[in-house]
């Protein structure tokens, strides 16, 4: 996604921006506001631009190679977590597994609610009372970006990681993820896209680069 797309947000772009052309990347941040105030959008054009082979005016080309894989949500150094439910077929769910869904239901609209996809990965994943269930972002999930992480990029300058609603970690997950943030692999970059900053543990919190 391109700034350019995103409708108003002026402000934000301009600082994000800036940070890129300053060289000031932070390697922890958290885009925090309420439903269908562009904050997932702008993590991603953001994740776009810094991985752009030609930034063009403040924002990235669109048609490099990273731009194309990106505009399409397919980079290979793009990795996406979000809250799963685990079930007795699926004790250990990856977002990976559903990620083919969330391409489709992110690129179709960039600005829809946490709440909306829930409904949509559990009318597509879930069968029966799970649908019942609370989804969480669980310690198993953490382990899997820190494997990935430890290894080479493809061919990104960045590797991104994008963390959706991460006040849904539990308390497991949330101490194995403080320690990655405390000692992050080089060119990594960990953006998360809240609701609800508050609900978020103090120590993760207190770590991140907050953008309102």
């Amino acid at each position: 996604m391109l700034f350019s797309e995103i409708l108003g947000l002026e402000k934000i772009k301009k600082e994000l921006t800036s940070s890129y052309s300053q060289k000031r990347i932070a390697h922890a941040q958290l885009f925090d506001g309420p439903k269908g105030s562009g904050k997932l959008a702008l993590a991603l054009a953001y994740a776009q631009l810094i991985n752009c082979e030609s930034v063009f005016n403040n924002d990235s080309c669109g048609i490099c190679s990273s731009c194309i894989k990106y505009l399409k949500l397919t980079h290979p150094d793009l990795h996406v977590i979000f809250p799963v439910i685990k079930t007795s077929k699926n004790p250990n769910p990856l977002s990976s597994g559903a990620i083919d869904l969330w391409r489709k239901a992110v690129l179709f609209n960039p600005y829809q609610s946490f709440e909306k996809w829930t409904n949509l990965y559990k009318e597509q994943y879930i069968e029966g009372t799970g649908k019942n269930k609370i989804s969480r972002i669980y310690v198993h999930q953490i382990h899997d970006v820190i494997k990935k992480h430890y290894l080479k990029t493809y061919e990104a300058k960045y590797r991104v990681v994008i963390m959706w609603v991460p006040e849904k970690m539990d308390t497991i997950s949330s101490a194995k993820f403080l320690k990655l943030l405390e000692e992050p692999p080089k060119k990594s970059v960990f953006l998360l896209i809240s609701e609800s900053k508050k609900n978020l543990t103090p120590t993760i919190y207190s770590r991140l680069q907050v953008i309102n």
